[in-house]
């Protein structure tokens, strides 16, 4: 294979062989027998790693064989020379990691540290705790309790917020990986998301509450002047009262319901290994609930320790950003109409039991 001047590549430590493999191996990639191509190429990268003709052919030879690989459904071995080939560092790690999150969603593998982070080991990182939540659950209050359990810095682990999801960003997880961090951010569980859980060693806590009583909560917190945060912010404002919960549950409550599926898939899977936690169950018990979230995620606190938490929280109330706080808001505010829509919308998750946050799935409404 030429150099951009034209010239062959000059063979490393004297050794005519990496040529002949090279040579060799390139032939049957130019007869398309990508198979036969690999095994040579490979042993002239491991005699010659840093000669460029042999990584380009190493490349060529991975991308060919993984695209045949995933065109023929074997997302596995596709899985496989797409690790290969990250391992060679090439300058396109972006379209390559895209590649690979395709090839780990159809395998369903999971995804490993090296595959976003090579220059960072498992036993590098610090313990990050992520509270996965429905807004206006209280995961501000939980935010900061397990601060003030832990002493963990507060990170934020997305890319931006206002109107944006609230996925993880591989740039600031790699900023603070060294680090123990707690976050709380609104985000599903997406196969990107998933990947990056898994490859951090991350155990999330998914923090969820009645969908009737966030229908409410979240129509006051819009009142209140939040609604810039959503994209009624233009109507919001000449909507009368019962047209404003019906525009939550019309336009917002779909997003609370694939949350929840998101992350029971998760887990019922196997991909994710995580702890689901009720507003109900927190604010009827807060310092039990901060131990029983301890206690998952393998740290040894005190009953003690956990409500002095939970008292350094609750004393601080612009922190945790509580409203009413109220459970049960959402049954007499609701009504029947309205709370059939949000069983019915439900109804569209054959698989998923959301009676825990107490929407029961319904296909049709009684006019």
């Amino acid at each position: 294979m030429a150099t951009r001047s034209g010239a062959a590549a000059a063979p490393e430590r004297g050794d005519n062989s990496i040529v002949d493999l090279l040579n060799e191996g390139m032939r049957l990639a130019n007869r398309g027998d990508m198979q036969g191509a690999r095994p040579l190429v490979e042993r002239a990268y491991a005699l010659s790693p840093g000669n460029k003709d042999v990584r380009g052919g190493l490349t060529r030879i991975y991308l060919s064989l993984a695209a045949a690989y995933f065109n023929d459904s074997d997302a596995t071995r596709a899985l496989d020379v797409l690790r290969r080939h990250l391992a060679l560092d090439p300058p396109d790690q972006h379209d390559l990691q895209i590649n690979l999150m395709d090839c780990l969603s159809r395998s369903g593998e999971k995804a490993v540290l090296g595959d976003f982070a090579r220059g960072l080991k498992p036993d590098d990182l610090g313990t990050h705790i992520l509270i996965a939540c429905m807004p206006k659950s209280g995961s501000s209050f939980l935010y900061q309790t397990m601060h003030h359990l832990t002493g963990y810095r507060g990170a934020s682990l997305t890319f931006a917020y206002m109107r944006n999801e609230q996925d993880l960003y591989l740039p600031q997880m790699l900023q603070v990986a060294r680090r123990h961090t707690v976050t709380q951010q609104h985000c599903r569980a997406t196969q990107a998301n998933i990947a990056l859980i898994q490859a951090f060693g991350i155990r999330p806590v998914i923090l969820v509450r009645n969908i009737h009583d966030i229908v409410v909560s979240l129509t006051d917190y819009y009142d209140q002047g939040a609604i810039y945060n959503s994209f009624l912010s233009g109507h919001w404002a000449s909507l009368p009262a019962t047209q404003r919960i019906d525009a939550v549950i019309d336009h917002i409550v779909p997003w609370y319901l694939s949350f929840y599926a998101s992350w029971v898939e998760a887990c019922d899977s196997g991909r994710v290994e995580g702890l689901f936690v009720s507003y109900e169950a927190m604010t009827a018990d807060k310092p039990g609930t901060v131990a029983a979230i301890a206690r998952f995620l393998g740290m040894e606190k005190s009953p003690a320790e956990c409500a002095a938490a939970v008292a350094r929280a609750d004393g601080d109330r612009t922190a945790t950003r509580m409203n009413k706080g109220v459970t049960g808001r959402g049954a007499q505010r609701l009504t029947d109409e309205q709370k059939a829509r949000i069983a019915r919308q439900a109804g569209a998750y054959l698989n998923t039991d959301f009676s825990p946050i107490g929407a029961a799935r319904s296909v049709s409404v009684r006019g």
